[in-house]
């Protein structure tokens, strides 16, 4: 038994429709495609067509427990009963044979179907179910560590790759979504607990069927979109591009300055959860992070933390901030250059960068943190009456006078 079963799926699509081509999709090319997949030391069912059982299973030799090679053709796809709607629509695009064909878009938005059937025999007792596309090597970064990463987890949420965020826009006008051609989410590879998986497939099917309603003929991955932009509190999603699809799902590998864009997008609608959340996704690869980046992500957490009520998370990041600038000069220098700025943010959790009667002389302080530090501490602190800096204000507006600042 495991907790986790993948579904992959191996129908060649020429053999039901003769707009079907392309040289990188001939069934012998595509299953070379899929020796990474096959490769995979994971409890796997396999669509397939007849004739193509004895090499998949052959392919998934060293894993003869940990596999189901299913026979499951073309025609007995659940929405094979629209294939000739698909079918004519899309020869009114395509004029020679081609991908984009009417059963190419048939089988891709059958993906939940194949996980459906997976759920409903499930031989492995499995609570969290991963689609993958038998072919996803063709395009997307391999990694060794891939398959121990995501059976370790125990996701609440449906994961799922975004590559572009899901606008208010696009929820609203979700038709002119459907008929624009940005593609914003990779659906190659996902996963979920079992109920979540059952719960998109009908979600996914509703859409699916207004779509064919109305004639709207498109990928899989419009649809997985909206259905992420309607319910964002169901998925937690991973950044890239379509590369990045494995690569990304459990930490960033790549695209750091994709992901710090998209924390910018989400915190300047006001996502502050998911801008949070994002944050932390990214923070796994601190490693990956320039001095530069690393100040940005802390200063993501502080302000986020405090809409969505982390504050002890905030404070640290605050702790951390103060910390990298007394021991970090190129931190410094960034920080010293926009002190109001971080002022401003540390001052949300009543904390501050060093002040002036932490240091002997204001020389000394100047020389730390900056002329523009002794012009804050005019702005905004209280005169000091007591201890050794009685009068520092005077002192320090004195000392401003001495070096020729502008006040």
């Amino acid at each position: 038994m495991s907790d986790w079963t993948f579904v992959t799926a191996f129908i060649p699509i020429a053999d039901y429709d003769s707009n079907y081509g392309g040289s990188s999709r001939k069934p012998e090319e595509y299953l070379s495609y899929g020796n990474y997949v096959c490769s995979l030391d994971i409890e796997l069912i396999i669509f397939t067509d007849s004739k193509y059982v004895d090499t998949l299973v052959e392919k998934r030799k060293n894993f003869v427990s940990k596999t189901r090679v299913i026979v499951y053709n073309y025609t007995d796809l659940p929405k094979y009963k629209y294939f000739d709607i698909l079918r004519e629509e899309r020869r009114k695009v395509i004029t020679i044979p081609g991908k984009y064909s009417g059963g190419y878009y048939l089988l891709v938005n059958s993906k939940n179907d194949f996980l459906l059937k997976a759920i409903e025999i499930n031989p492995y007792r499995s609570k969290y179910f991963a689609w993958i596309d038998f072919g996803l090597s063709y395009i997307c970064k391999m990694y060794p560590e891939f398959s121990n990463e995501i059976t370790a987890m125990k996701p609440n949420n449906i994961h799922i790759m975004s590559i572009f965020r899901i606008t208010e826009e696009d929820i609203n006008d979700d038709r002119k979504f459907l008929l624009s051609d940005s593609l914003k989410t990779s659906a190659g590879f996902y996963f979920g607990p079992k109920d979540d998986i059952i719960w998109f497939s009908t979600e996914f099917d509703k859409l699916f069927d207004r779509c064919i309603e109305e004639r709207i003929i498109v990928l899989e991955e419009k649809l997985y979109g909206l259905i992420i932009g309607n319910n964002r509190n169901r998925f937690d999603l991973w950044i890239g591009q379509y590369v990045d699809c494995l690569s990304n799902s459990c930490k960033p590998r790549g695209n750091i300055g994709r992901i710090l864009n998209r924390i910018d997008e989400e915190q300047n609608v006001c996502q502050n959860a998911e801008a949070y959340r994002v944050t932390k996704y990214l923070l796994q690869s601190k490693q990956l992070l320039n001095d530069e980046q690393y100040l940005r992500v802390l200063n993501f957490i502080l302000i986020n933390a405090y809409y969505i009520n982390k504050e002890e998370e905030g404070k640290n990041a605050c702790r951390e901030i103060i910390g990298l600038k007394k021991s970090n000069p190129a931190i410094r220098s960034i920080i010293q250059n926009n002190l109001k700025h971080y002022s401003n943010n540390l001052s949300c959790y009543q904390m501050k960068f060093n002040i002036i009667e932490d240091y002997n002389n204001l020389d000394d302080f100047a020389a730390e943190e900056g002329i523009e530090a002794v012009l804050e501490f005019l702005s905004t602190s209280p005169h000091v009456t007591r201890g050794k800096y009685v009068g520092t204000k005077m002192t320090a507006i004195n000392y401003l006078v001495v070096k020729k600042v502008k006040i």
